[in-house]
């Protein structure tokens, strides 16, 4: 919240985005994000992905998923 906020400050347009990939956390993430975005006035896209088999612990390839995701919706 704290990066948000400085780069809204600085003069940045911001927007986010939230990625859910069926995992086990994704319901209280994006309860969490929805109250970030709603403190700094700053829109939230949502993008939910299916069809991946994912499971608690560790995920191959979520950071780089993640980032190409990210990357592609600027």
């Amino acid at each position: 919240m704290a990066c948000l906020a400085f780069y809204r400050s600085s003069g940045l347009v911001l927007d986010a985005l939230f990625v859910d990939y069926g995992h086990p956390a994704a319901k209280r993430e994006l309860r969490a994000a929805r109250g970030i975005v709603s403190q700094l006035a700053i829109p939230l896209r949502i993008l939910t992905l299916s069809g991946l088999a994912v499971e608690p612990g560790f995920v191959a390839g979520r950071n780089a998923l993640l980032l190409s995701l990210g990357l592609s919706h600027c």
